[in-house]
C-alpha cells in the first residue's frame, strides 16, 4: 500500500491487492482505511469484496466474476469482463458493469448505474437514481424517488415507473411498466 497526494487537494490509499491465485475463489471483508480508498484487484479468481471502507472507496474487481459491496460513503465500484455483481449501499455512489451480465444495486441514496455490453439487470433503490442500459437487453428499476433511465441499445424494459415521482425515460426504452 503507498499513498500519495496530487498538489495537496487529493490525498487517496491505494491498495493493490496482488494475490498468487491459481483460479481459487477469494473474499476480502475488510480494507484498511484513510480518507478515500482505491483497491485495485488485479490477479485472476473470482473474488467477493464484502466491505470496503466507511470512507469514499473506488473498487475495480478483475476480468472474473465479482461480488463487490460498497459501504456508507459515495463509493465507485466497477466491474469488468466477468458477470459481477456490484452493491453501493448507503451514499450517493457511481456503478460500472462494464462487460458481463451484471447485477446493480444502488440502495439508498442518488446513486448512478451503468450497465454495460450484455444483459443487466439495476436497481437504483431508494433515492434521484440515473440508470443507463448502453448495450443488450437490460432491466433497469429505479425504486422511490424522481429516477432518471437512458436505456441505451437492445431491448430493455424499465419496471416500476412512477410518473407521480416525476420518473424520466429516454432513448429506446421498448417497454415501460408503470407503478401506481
Amino acid at each position: 500500500m503507498f499513498t500519495f497526494s496530487l498538489l495537496s487537494i487529493i490525498s487517496i490509499n491505494v491498495i493493490f491487492l496482488l494475490v498468487i491465485s491459481f483460479g481459487i475463489d477469494f473474499a476480502i471483508t475488510h480494507a484498511q482505511e484513510s480518507r478515500e480508498n482505491l483497491i485495485v484487484v488485479s490477479e485472476p479468481g473470482n473474488y467477493n469484496i464484502t466491505d470496503g471502507t466507511d470512507r469514499s472507496d473506488i473498487i475495480v474487481g478483475n476480468s472474473m466474476t465479482n461480488v463487490i459491496v460498497g459501504e456508507e460513503s459515495d463509493d465507485v465500484l466497477m466491474g469488468r469482463q466477468g458477470n459481477d455483481e456490484l452493491h453501493g449501499n448507503p451514499g450517493n455512489d457511481i456503478l460500472l458493469g462494464n462487460l458481463g451480465a451484471d447485477i446493480l444495486f444502488g440502495n439508498d441514496g442518488d446513486d448512478v448505474l451503468f450497465g454495460g455490453a450484455e444483459e443487466d439487470y439495476m436497481n437504483g433503490g431508494k433515492g434521484n437514481d440515473r440508470l443507463y442500459g448502453d448495450l443488450g437487453d437490460d432491466v433497469l428499476e429505479g425504486g422511490p424517488g424522481a429516477d432518471y433511465f437512458d436505456c441505451g441499445e437492445g431491448y430493455d424494459v424499465i419496471i416500476d415507473f412512477r410518473t407521480q415521482e416525476k420518473d424520466v425515460a429516454q432513448n429506446n426504452c421498448e417497454e415501460i411498466r408503470t407503478n401506481v
